[in-house]
């Protein structure tokens, strides 16, 4: 997972320092960077799932910021209402608890540098772009390797309960012996 995400980051920065556009080389890997953070080992299905809504959500968190920096009044209120529903994301787990804090923290920057609307639209096209080049990363081998999340989740789950069925068969204690307390075993001379 760490190759991938690294891949999805550093393929937009080498393209767009090599076609000397490294500024939309930037926007598309802090896309990607984003996105990053809602990749998983899960089933690919609800990954790309999790992962295309967070492209989505980082997008129009760049596309509001880079719109609302030359209106101070307009930017306190719009990431003062994306800060609360970053924080209301916090109740659907850590992922989504990520991805809000990390679209406040991209809303905040884009916000800091006053862009025209033109060049507002490009950066989202672009982080939009970086976040969907992250995802195919993430889900490039689900042809290849359709069930293999759903077939190791299985395996630790088999596992576990072989471990569990073994602790608790009592195969430690002999069979003459099952069911009596240690030290109660008569050795046919008299106790005291």
């Amino acid at each position: 997972m760490a190759l991938r995400n690294t891949a999805g980051v550093i393929l937009p920065l080498i393209a767009g320092y090599a076609l000397g556009m490294p500024r939309g080389g930037l926007a598309m890997a802090s896309g990607a960077l984003n996105v990053s953070y809602s990749d998983g080992n899960d089933p690919y299905a609800q990954r790309a799932k999790r992962m295309v809504a967070s492209t989505v959500w980082c997008s129009i968190a760049v596309l509001l910021g880079g719109l609302t920096g030359h209106h101070n009044v307009a930017a306190i209120a719009i990431v003062t209402a994306w800060s609360f529903v970053a924080g209301l994301l916090v109740s659907l787990g850590t992922t989504a608890a990520d991805v809000g804090v990390i679209s406040t923290v991209m809303l905040v920057v884009y916000a800091a540098q006053p862009l025209t609307p033109r060049q507002a639209v490009e950066s989202a096209l672009l982080a939009l772009a970086g976040g969907l080049l992250q995802t195919g990363i993430s889900v490039a081998l689900w042809p290849v390797w359709r069930y293999e999340p759903e077939r190791r989740a299985l395996g630790e789950l088999f596992l576990a309960q072989a471990r569990d069925a073994h602790a608790n068969d009592g195969s430690e204690i002999s069979p003459g012996h099952r069911g009596k307390p240690a030290g109660t075993e008569r050795t046919g001379g008299t106790q005291p």
